[in-house]
C-alpha cells in the first residue's frame, strides 16, 4: 500500500509539472516516464538509508521547522537576526550538511503567507520572491494586470523587476484612489472597516484613524520606495503638499481626478482638478496650508515629472500652477493634454518657457511639454512661436489637436528655425495650410536639431510638399515626417521615405563603429590596469 501511494503521489507531481501544450504527447510521455523512473530511483536511495537523501514526498525536520517559524512570523521581531547569525559547516548546507542562516532564512521566508500585515514584512521581508508571490496573488499576471503595473530596479542594464517597489507603489495608488472626497472626517463604521481592511496593514495599528491618517501610515512605511504614482482615477481631493511630503523620493506624479462606473449618480464637481488641489486648503490649524503650488515651490520635493491630463484644467488653474513652476527647479516634464487651456493659458506657459533657470538658460528646466487637446488658438501659437525663438531648454513640444490655423502654426514653425534643443514637434491636426508648410520647409533647412516631425491631419497641398521633399533632403538630422492626411501623393512620400531610410541606416553603422571602437578602447584600458595593478609593465 504504502509503494502504491507513493507512485500514485508520483504521477500526481508530474501530472502538474508537466506542460502538454508546449511539447508533442511522444515527448511529453518520455520526459514523464524519464522523471518517474528518477523519483522512484530517488526514493529507494531514501529507503535505503542512503547519507544525505531526502524524501520527496516527506519534509524535513528543517522543513517542519521553517513553516512553523513562518506561521508565527508576526510574533517573533528578532528572528531574521537570529537565523542569519547561524553559520553553516563546510558543505555549505548541501545535502546531508548544515544549513547557513541565509539558506535557513529563505526556507521560512517561502512558505510565508502573502497576506501577512504590511506593517510586519514591509520591513522584515526583503526577499524579491515573497513579494513577486505577493504581486502575483493580487493581481493576475494572466489578466494582464501585473505586466502594467511592473517596475524595474534603477542602476542595471538588464531589467531586473523590482517586485517589492512594484506593490508598495500599486497598493498606495490603488488605496489613494479608493479614498472618498473628504478623506480628513470620520466615515461610517462600515466604510472605516472597508478601509482598513484594503490597508493590508494590521487592524490594530490603524484602529479608530481617519482614513487620510491611515493613508499616512501606509506612506511611512516605506518611503524610499516610491518614486512614481499613477493616480488615473483619483476620487479624493488632498493636501498634496502635507501627502508628498511623506514621500521624499517621488519623482513622477501623474493625476486625473474622475470616478468609474458613477452611474445615475453622476455631478459634474466629481470631475477635473480644483482649486484647492493647487492652492491647498487648510484641514488643520496647527498646519499651514498647501497644494500642487507649495509642492513645486519647496526644494524639499523633488517631482521631475508632472502629467495632470483630463482634469478640465482652465487659464486660471493653470496660471496658479505657474506661481510653483516659476520657482521650480526640478520638473523636467510637464503634461497638460486634454484640458481647457485657451490662448491666456498658452501666453502664460510662452513666459515659463522664456524664463531663464539659474544656468542662464532661457526656458527654465522644462524638456518635455505636451499640450494636446486643448482650446489653443492663434494668440496662444504667437505666444509660444515667440518663446521658441529663445528658448534653449525645450527637447519635445506637443500641440497636436488644438486650433492653431495659420495664424498660430506660422509663428510656431518659424520659431523652429532658430531653435537649437528641439527635437520633437507635434502639430497635427491644427487646420494648417500651405502656408505653414512652405514656412516648415525653410525652418528646415535652417534647423539639424529636430529629429521628429508630425503634422497629420492637416491639409498642407501638393504642392507645398515638393517644397518639403526638397527640404528634408537638405536636413541631416530628421528621421521621421508623419505626412498622413496632407495631401501628399504617394510618390512624393516614397521619395520622403528613402531618404529617411538611407539617412537612419548610415546613423546605424556610425552607432555600430562608434560602439565597437568603445568596447575595444575600454578593453585596452582594462588590460593596462590589470597590468599596473600587479607590476607587469607595459
Amino acid at each position: 500500500c504504502d509503494i502504491l501511494l507513493a507512485e500514485l503521489a508520483t504521477v500526481s507531481v508530474l501530472y502538474w509539472t508537466t506542460t502538454p501544450r508546449l511539447m508533442p504527447a511522444a515527448a511529453k510521455r518520455k520526459e514523464a516516464a524519464n522523471k518517474l523512473h528518477s523519483i522512484r530511483a530517488h526514493e529507494k536511495q531514501y529507503n535505503e538509508g542512503v547519507k544525505g537523501v531526502t524524501s520527496y514526498f516527506t519534509p524535513s525536520l528543517v522543513e517542519i521547522c521553517a513553516k512553523v517559524v513562518a506561521d508565527t512570523f508576526p510574533d517573533q521581531p528578532r528572528v531574521e537576526m537570529v537565523l542569519r547569525s547561524k553559520k553553516g559547516d563546510d558543505k555549505d548546507g548541501s545535502e546531508g550538511g548544515v544549513k547557513s542562516g541565509e539558506q535557513l532564512l529563505q526556507l521560512v521566508t517561502y512558505q510565508l503567507s502573502t497576506e501577512l500585515p504590511l506593517d510586519v514584512c514591509v520591513k522584515r521581508v526583503t526577499a524579491d520572491a515573497y513579494w513577486k508571490a505577493r504581486c502575483e496573488a493580487r493581481w493576475v499576471p494572466s489578466a494582464g494586470q501585473l505586466p502594467a503595473y511592473m517596475k524595474y530596479k534603477e542602476g542595471s542594464d538588464k531589467k531586473q523587476p523590482d517586485w517589492k517597489r512594484t506593490y508598495l507603489e500599486r497598493h498606495l495608488e490603488e488605496f489613494l484612489m479608493m479614498l472618498e472626497d473628504d478623506p480628513y472626517g470620520m466615515p461610517s463604521e462600515e466604510k472605516l472597516k472597508e478601509y482598513v481592511e484594503l490597508s493590508k496593514v494590521a487592524p490594530e495599528k490603524v484602529a479608530g484613524m481617519r482614513p487620510i491618517e491611515i493613508l499616512e501610515v501606509l506612506c511611512r512605511l516605506a518611503p524610499e520606495k516610491i518614486k512614481v504614482l499613477n493616480l488615473d482615477r483619483q476620487r479624493a481631493h488632498l493636501d498634496w503638499a502635507r501627502t508628498l511630503a511623506l514621500l521624499p523620493k517621488l519623482t513622477d506624479l501623474r493625476i486625473t481626478f474622475a470616478i468609474l462606473d458613477i452611474g445615475m449618480n453622476f455631478r459634474l464637481e466629481m470631475f477635473g482638478i480644483r482649486k484647492e488641489d493647487i492652492v491647498g486648503k487648510d484641514h488643520d490649524k496647527d498646519l499651514p496650508p498647501g497644494g500642487l503650488i507649495r509642492v513645486l515651490r519647496e526644494p524639499s520635493f523633488n517631482l521631475k515629472r508632472l502629467a495632470l491630463p483630463e482634469n478640465q484644467l482652465d487659464d486660471e488653474k493653470v496660471k496658479g500652477l505657474l506661481l510653483g513652476l516659476i520657482k521650480n527647479e526640478t520638473v523636467e516634464v510637464l503634461d497638460l493634454s486634454h484640458n481647457k487651456i485657451s490662448d491666456d493659458g498658452a501666453k502664460a506657459l510662452a513666459a515659463l518657457l522664456m524664463k531663464p533657470n539659474r544656468e542662464g538658460k532661457p526656458g527654465q528646466y522644462i524638456r518635455e511639454l505636451d499640450l494636446s487637446d486643448n482650446l489653443i488658438r492663434g494668440g496662444g501659437g504667437k505666444a509660444l512661436g515667440r518663446a521658441l525663438t529663445v528658448n534653449a531648454v525645450l527637447e519635445s513640444l506637443s500641440v497636436k489637436l488644438n486650433c492653431l490655423t495659420d495664424e498660430g502654426g506660422v509663428p510656431i514653425l518659424s520659431g523652429v528655425a532658430g531653435n537649437k534643443t528641439l527635437r520633437h514637434l507635434n502639430v497635427s491636426s491644427n487646420s494648417l495650410g500651405p502656408q505653414c508648410g512652405e514656412v516648415l520647409a525653410e525652418s528646415l533647412k535652417q534647423n539639424e536639431s529636430i529629429t521628429e516631425l508630425h503634422t497629420t491631419g492637416n491639409q498642407l497641398g501638393e504642392d507645398t510638399i515638393r517644397s518639403l521633399v526638397s527640404a528634408v533632403k537638405a536636413n541631416n538630422g530628421l528621421t521621421l515626417l508623419d505626412l498622413r492626411e496632407t495631401g501628399a501623393s504617394e510618390e512624393q512620400i516614397q521619395d520622403i521615405t528613402a531618404i529617411l531610410k538611407q539617412r537612419i541606416d548610415a546613423q546605424k553603422r556610425v552607432y555600430e563603429a562608434e560602439k565597437e571602437r568603445a568596447m575595444k578602447e575600454s578593453t585596452e584600458i582594462a588590460v593596462k590596469d590589470w597590468k599596473e595593478r600587479f607590476y607587469l609593465g607595459e
